[in-house]
C-alpha cells in the first residue's frame, strides 16, 4: 500500500491566452465516489488513526504550487491572476480577502481586488465581473460572499 499522496493534476492548455486561462480538473475516474467512507470492509484492517500535521500537509501543497506558478511563467511568461471582487465593509469577508490575497503572494500569483459599496447594483456588479472576465492576466474571479441582500447571489 502507497503512502504517496494522489497527483493533483491540470491542463493549462488554455493558459497561453487561447481560452479562458483556468485550469481543467483532472478527470475523476468512473469508480470515484462522493463518500468519504468506504463501503469496501475489506479495507477495515488497513485504516489506522493517526494525526495530521495541516501545517506540514499545507507547506508542501503551497511549494508545490509555487513549483506550477514557477514552470507556468517560464513556460509562457506569465503568472496566473486570480480577482476577488467584494462588496461592503464587513469586517469578516475583508479578513478573507486579505488571506486570500496573502496565499496567492505566498506562491506567486498575481491578485487583484475590487472593493465595491453595499448600495452597488447588481449590474455594476456583473459589469466589474466581465471587466475581470476579459482581463488576459485574470484566470479565476472569486466574488466573497455574503452579498447584500438586493443582490441574487445565484
Amino acid at each position: 500500500m502507497s503512502s504517496s499522496s494522489p497527483s493533483r493534476t491540470h491542463s493549462w492548455a488554455s493558459f497561453d491566452g487561447e481560452g479562458s486561462g483556468a485550469p481543467s480538473p483532472a478527470p475523476m475516474s468512473s469508480s470515484s465516489s462522493s463518500s468519504l467512507v468506504s463501503s469496501d470492509a475489506s479495507l477495515t484492517p488497513f485504516i489506522k488513526d493517526r494525526v495530521i500535521d495541516g501545517k506540514a500537509v499545507a507547506k508542501t501543497i503551497q511549494g508545490e504550487i509555487a513549483s506550477e506558478v514557477s514552470r507556468l511563467k517560464d513556460r509562457y511568461g506569465r503568472v496566473p491572476g486570480l480577482a476577488v471582487v467584494i462588496v461592503g465593509a464587513r469586517k469578516d469577508s475583508q479578513t478573507y480577502v486579505r488571506m486570500k490575497k496573502k496565499a496567492c503572494a505566498d506562491v506567486g500569483i498575481a491578485s487583484f481586488e475590487k472593493c465595491l459599496p453595499d448600495t452597488v447594483s447588481q449590474e455594476e456588479l456583473l459589469k466589474v465581473v466581465r471587466d475581470f472576465n476579459s482581463d488576459k492576466s485574470v484566470h479565476g474571479i472569486l466574488v466573497q460572499l455574503p452579498l447584500p441582500k438586493h443582490i441574487d447571489e445565484s
